[in-house]
Order: structure tokens, then sequence, then C-alpha cells
């Protein structure tokens, strides 16, 4: 009597294929700076089993199936590819994992990068940009005085304005998070214009022969100060802000007229009459 033998079965060797994917089965993710990744498995069917091997561009980051990343940095932003193969898919299958690290503004830049500004009332302020690295993408704020609506990253004030001299800066902001640029402080200076005015608010006086006159201030709204000067009816000048005369003369009778300049514009005149009995 013969033995019959059951026929030996070989088992069919096969790569990786269309079988190869990840679990949890996701392709993407977002996450934030610092934040720990994975773990993210890479899984084929493969006979004789598989070996795998993940890559970001040429650098090899993990040699086996599975992905993880303690804490992640900028860097770790990124597309991530997952090799498997096997003695009989040599040239190996690859899939890929896309890693987007978002994070807020650690620093806000302003170009120029001054702190101090001076600006003639009426003319335009040099455009300031600011810039922040973020992901996504952050919303700039500037904040100051009259700080003209739809003003994004770059800040042009034209035509400036004395209320708009003071102290100005820059928010960055995304989902993560914010900072504040340095300050900026813009000097906006002027000149006189129709801000004269008399202290006490007087026009025109009547005084006896002998009399004091004043003290009379002459006063302006100025950036820088202004300097002033009186001119007596005899076209004597008094460099001072302060009218003030010990005993009024017949002499003194007429028109005091008070200056204000500063080099901003022109200079302004007030006048005050004098009249001597």
């Amino acid at each position: 009597m013969f033995n019959i033998r059951e026929p030996r079965i070989i088992p069919t060797e096969f790569g990786p294929g269309d079988s190869l994917g990840f679990i949890p089965p996701s392709t993407h993710v977002n996450k934030t700076l610092g934040e720990y990744f994975g773990p993210i498995n890479c899984s084929a069917s493969c006979y004789p089993e598989c070996q795998y091997a993940w890559t970001m561009q040429t650098r090899t980051i993990s040699r086996g199936p599975t992905l993880h990343i303690l804490s992640l940095t900028k860097d770790d932003d990124g597309i991530y590819s997952c090799k498997a193969w096997n003695e009989v898919y040599t040239s190996g299958k690859s899939i890929t994992f896309n890693v987007t690290v978002n994070y807020g503004p650690e620093f806000v830049s302003l170009s120029p990068l001054d702190t101090q500004y001076t600006v003639t009332e009426g003319n335009e302020l040099i455009s300031i940009t600011c810039r922040a690295d973020c992901k996504p993408a952050c919303d700039y704020t500037w904040s100051g005085s009259n700080v003209p609506t739809g003003t994004g990253n770059v800040l042009i004030l034209r035509n400036i304005s004395k209320n708009q001299r003071g102290v100005f800066n820059c928010a960055a902001s995304n989902n993560v998070g914010s900072f504040n640029s340095y300050a900026v402080n813009i000097d906006v200076q002027f000149g006189p214009g129709s801000s004269m005015k008399f202290e006490p608010s007087i026009t025109a006086v009547i005084k006896n022969k002998g009399n004091i006159l004043g003290p009379i201030n002459c006063a302006a709204i100025c950036n820088p100060p202004c300097q002033y000067k009186w001119t007596k009816p005899d076209k004597t000048v008094i460099i001072s802000a302060q009218l003030m005369l010990a005993s009024l003369s017949i002499e003194d009778q007429g028109q005091f007229i008070c200056t204000a300049t500063n080099g901003i514009g022109s200079s302004v005149n007030q006048s005050l009459d004098v009249k001597v009995n």
C-alpha cells in the first residue's frame, strides 16, 4: 500500500501594492507648535512581511511603521512619506502624509526700524510696514491717534494733522496667538495757526498816564513751542510772551502787536489797542 502525500502549498509572494495605507485612515493633520503628534501607523498586506521607513524630503525620520513626534517645531511642518517594501517588491510603494504646524507670532518687525518720526502738519508720513512670521497668516491692527479705517499691515498717514501725533504700534494675531510691535512715536510739527490768544482775553484797554499795563500774556499752540515778541507803537521790541509796563506814557498809546513763530508755516500776529488818558 502506498502513502499518498498531500501536496505542499507554497504561499504566493506579493508586495504591498494598493494595500498600503495609514492607521488611523487620514492623510493630513493640523497641529499647533509644541504639541505631540502621532502615532500614525503605516500598514500594508505583504508576503513576506514588509519593512517600513518614514522620510521627510531626503531625511529618514523613522525606520518602522510608526511615526510620532514628541514636540512639534516649525521644521516639522511638511509632507512625510512612508515607504513599504519586501524581498519581492524591492522598489517599494510610498504614500504621503501632510503635517501642518500652526503657530502664532513670536515677534513683530517694523520696516523701517525707526522708533521716532517727525512730520510737518499737512505732509505724508513715510509708510511703515508691519510683519510677523505666523501660520496661518496673521491679521494686523495698528493702534494710535486717528488710524485710517481699513489700515492693514502698512501704516500710511497722508495729509497728517496735529491730532495724529502720539504713540502707534502694530498688533499681529491669528487663531494661535498675538504679539505687539515696539512703540513708534510720531511727532507732528505745526505752527501757531489760528490758536493765538491773549490771557486775559482782551483786545483793547484804556489806562491813565502812569498806570501799570499788564501783565498780558500772548499764547499759541505750537510744536515746537513758539517764540514771542511784542512790538510797541514806537516800534521798539520786547522779546517775551508777556507784556508788562510799569508806568504808561502818552507815547505808549497805540497798537501793541504780539508775534508768535516757530519756523513752521507763517508767523501769526495779534494786536492790542492801548489808549492812554
